[in-house]
């Protein structure tokens, strides 16, 4: 441990104990954080200059029925959904007749055990007792929807098989096959099932479609080597392209048709989208949420919606049943108002509305994950809403000390692109966040990064969330590359009633939500924003022990191992809510730039200047138990219309029944705990 590092704990622990603060180090002192970073022109991966890539280089070998399209998921903390396809993803004119696989011919077993020559354990869907599944999908287009030879197209999926393997050890690695004695058997996998362990490292990701650039998100996600993985949906990008395999008209300069272009599809990149993840996905668990490219038929195939993607990727919304059917819109999306306009039906109507797979919780690790849809009723009237509140209630904080969140939409974030489109959710779901205490929330929607410092109301508040958005993961629409607080500044920033939330973003009004707490934009990057780059990345979440996390942002056109944005963050055991964030040396220089250089927030949000920062030497790592535990949560005081004080005025003492030599023991015990850990991550 260096020296710089020792005298800072003295420092640090002076400094908390009057004030409680907890405060743990950025660990790679001398990296330079860009608080905001102006889009490079001659960024490599820009939209017209990156590619999926060619469908035949991603194509199914060797036989129809050998399994392929691998991928797995956490089902509960004892079982995962294995999963994969076996048979052709075929595409034929309307004039043929193709008749669909029948998934009763096709067995779906999975061999497994604890070591790779041991497959001795059998589960076959049909026996007595195996939760399983097995299916197929069609999708049907007009010839006016992209037409083959002036005929409309037939798109028949692969088999999908769904198996879902129980009474699994937490901790355990296990090996794994799957197929069928009559059609042969998969190459042989393995995954470690995820364990309330630390360090644990979540890999971060949104938006990543199929291009080269994808290749490269999914290859240094897997070189950090995650424990699980979370996508924050926006998965294969085929509604990108036309039932016949071209480019939709907006990549060549023409314009979306009337009849909704947007949610035409060429499902065959469904098949290569699962191929190309395969040696991620199947080898690690795939916790997803549909995004806006999951929706693909709102206006066709009777308003059956994430027909695909819950056929492919059902989720443990009930993990008694594995539910592979799609949505009905017209349940709950009103459809006389479309192509024009967004909006649910009756708050009444929709609050009985329960949607397939579009949420849904469950503990992994140290962490309970809530995963949202913001394509769903979302009123405090909704099921979603009610389930929700209740979900978060009753959170076992000594199980699992830390809550993430994760939808599509982002609520934080300064892009023009998709700016405050989910602002109607927000305006509900955000005091839950705040109620209970959640820790972290994850986002994509947005080709670009971004990060907020915790927040609530557009406030800093350590009450509240630290909120990323990771939809740089690189899809071939390229980045998005303008901030609202830069010329030209879009016309809505000058006058709010001309904006309008993206069709596909349902609302209750129809024009969205104009909140009066905060400008609408602001002329400089706005105070809730701490990190924003225009680039394509991915992020890692790395909890240290129950107080403390590592978030990670690494940009594919940099190292792997290179980490742009890289902060510790630290909640004080001794308070209901702060989370406290220091992020590293003082920030380049630029136009843009934000962020104070080593802030530390204290509890009502007010950036505290003065603390130096150094970093513990690395250790190997370790999988010990962890060292505290969180308190109860309740209920926080802070008030979203409160006022900040300037960064050097004094702050009251937080109120704790304990004494100052207390809390200077409580916080030398914690930061030596958080020290010893941080020692195992490194």
């Amino acid at each position: 441990m260096s020296v710089q590092w020792c005298l800072c704990m003295l420092l640090c622990v002076g400094f908390a104990a009057a004030r409680d603060l907890l405060v743990i180090e950025f660990p790679t002192p001398g990296n330079t954080v860009n608080a905001s970073v102006p889009y490079d022109p001659n960024y490599p991966f820009t939209p017209g200059g990156q590619a999926d890539i060619p469908m035949s280089e991603l194509a199914k070998t060797g036989p129809e029925f050998a399994p392929d399209q691998l991928h797995i998921e956490s089902w509960t903390p004892t079982s995962m959904r294995i999963s994969w396809a076996t048979g052709y993803g075929k595409v034929n004119t309307t004039d043929e007749s193709v008749t669909p696989y029948d998934p009763e011919t096709v067995p779906s077993t999975v061999k497994y055990g604890t070591t790779a020559d041991d497959l001795s354990t059998t589960v076959t869907r049909g026996d007595e007792g195996v939760l399983a599944d097995a299916v197929v999908y069609m999708y049907k287009y007009n010839a006016d929807a992209g037409e083959i030879n002036g005929l409309g197209t037939v798109y028949n999926s692969p088999i999908l098989h769904h198996v879902i393997v129980q009474d699994l050890t937490p901790g355990q690695t296990y090996f794994y096959s799957v197929g069928s004695e009559e059609y042969g058997f998969s190459d042989v996998y393995n995954f470690t099932v995820p364990s309330r362990k630390y360090p644990f490292k979540f890999g971060v990701m949104a938006d990543i479609g199929q291009t080269y650039n994808t290749s490269v998100t999914l290859d240094r996600t897997a070189q950090d080597n995650p424990d699980a993985l979370l996508h924050l949906g926006d998965l294969s990008y085929a509604d990108d392209w036309l039932p016949n395999g071209t480019a939709q008209p907006w990549f060549t300069g023409g314009s979306m048709p009337e009849t909704g272009g947007y949610f035409l599809t060429y499902q065959p990149k469904w098949d290569t989208f699962a191929r190309l993840t395969q040696p991620l996905f199947a080898s690690v668990p795939h916790m997803s949420i549909g995004g806006n490219h999951e929706l693909e038929s709102v206006f066709l195939m009777d308003n059956q919606t994430n027909m695909a993607y819950n056929a492919r990727y059902p989720n443990p919304q009930d993990p008694e049943q594995i539910n592979t059917s799609p949505n009905f819109a017209d349940q709950y999306w009103e459809q006389s108002l479309l192509p024009g306009e967004g909006r649910f039906v009756s708050d009444d109507i929709s609050s009985t509305i329960k949607t397939n797979n579009t949420w849904y919780s469950i503990d992994v690790g140290p962490a309970h994950i809530v995963m949202l849809n913001n394509y769903v009723p979302y009123s405090d009237n909704s099921v979603m809403y009610k389930w929700f509140d209740e979900d978060l209630s009753n959170v076992d904080r000594e199980q699992t000390p830390w809550i993430i969140v994760g939808f599509h939409a982002p609520w934080y974030h300064t892009y023009i692109n998709h700016y405050k489109e989910n602002s109607n959710m927000q305006e509900y779901f955000e005091p839950l966040m705040l109620k209970h205490n959640v820790d972290v929330v994850l986002n994509g929607h947005v080709h670009a990064y971004a990060r907020s410092p915790p927040v609530y109301a557009f406030q800093p508040d350590t009450c509240g969330p630290i909120y990323m958005t990771v939809g740089d993961g690189g899809n071939l629409e390229g980045l998005y590359k303008q901030y609202v607080d830069q010329a030209p500044v879009p016309e809505y920033c000058g006058n709010s009633s001309t904006w309008r939330p993206a069709v596909y973003q349902p609302t209750y009004s129809g024009i969205g939500v104009v909140d009066e707490r905060t400008p609408f934009c602001y002329a400089e990057q706005a105070p809730w924003s701490d990190y924003r780059d225009p680039s394509f990345g991915h992020g890692l979440l790395t909890f240290i022990n129950d107080t403390a996390f590592q978030w990670q942002w690494n940009k594919n056109v940099d190292a792997a191992n290179t980490w742009n944005d890289d902060i510790i963050v630290i909640k004080n055991p001794e308070e209901n809510c702060s989370n406290l964030v220091v992020m590293g040396t003082e920030p380049a220089a630029n136009a843009n730039a934000k962020a104070q250089p080593n802030v530390i927030y204290n509890v009502t949000g007010v950036p505290l200047a003065g603390v130096d920062a150094a970093a513990p030497e690395s250790a190997p790592e370790t999988t010990a138990a962890p060292e505290s535990s969180s308190p109860e949560p309740s209920t926080p005081q802070s008030s979203p219309e409160a006022t900040t004080t300037p960064a050097d005025a004094t702050t009251p003492e937080t109120t704790s029944p304990q004494s100052a030599a207390a809390h200077t023991s409580a916080f030398f015990l914690t930061v030596l705990a958080v020290v010893l850990a941080m020692f195992s991550v490194q």
